[in-house]
């Protein structure tokens, strides 16, 4: 979640930009305990909610560029909080969207999707992965007419994590993240002319 100060020439000091920092920081800070309890009467367990920590940093308002004017650039202060969920129940998803909705949230960033035991999973995915590539290497060595030798080297490798982002709503809720892996096929040897 997020608030900004009004924008002020780049560069000005106003005695009014301390207080307005301090609106700024009081209305986030309203909007994320207005949030986490909208959450919680959603059904979303107080430990499945977590604020981070406040970030506070200038941004720059572009300005119209009108020929020879010569404004200068307009900066005001956003004030950020992160707030992240985890849902062991997907079947909570649209819930926790209307919570958020609700709530004022207008964009969600960084929502991913992942297993609780993605131990178990990948174990399974590993146990398929070898079947099909013993499955693979015999198919070869029948249609070559060799014998299937001894399997030379086993791996596993880790492939690139795509992690989709909804960017309707953009200060919201990530969800356990996911692990992806892909098993490299076993290669086998065979020697030509054996039956």
């Amino acid at each position: 979640m997020w608030e900004r100060t009004p924008a002020q020439a780049q560069g000005s000091e106003t005695s009014g930009d301390a207080a307005a920092l301090k609106q700024a920081r009081e209305r986030l800070e309203q909007r994320t305990g207005e949030l986490i309890r909208t959450l919680e009467k959603a059904g979303i367990p107080r430990d499945a909610i977590r604020a981070g920590s406040l970030s506070v940093r200038p941004d720059y308002v572009p300005s119209p560029q009108r020929g020879d004017d010569t404004q200068p650039p307009q900066v005001r202060t956003q004030l950020e909080r992160p707030i992240t969920l985890t849902l062991d129940d997907l079947e909570r998803l649209p819930r926790v969207l209307d919570a958020l909705t609700t709530a004022g949230v207008d964009a969600l960033d960084g929502v991913t999707y992942g297993l609780k035991d993605s131990d178990a999973a990948d174990d399974r995915a590993l146990a398929q992965a070898l079947q099909r590539a013993r499955a693979k290497a015999k198919l070869m060595a029948k249609t070559l007419d060799v014998d299937l030798g001894d399997v030379i080297s086993v791996e596993e490798t880790t492939a690139p994590s795509f992690k989709p982002q909804m960017m309707m709503m953009r200060a919201a809720p990530k969800i356990a993240p996911a692990v992806h892996r892909s098993i490299a096929a076993a290669r086998s040897t065979s020697t030509p002319g054996s039956t």
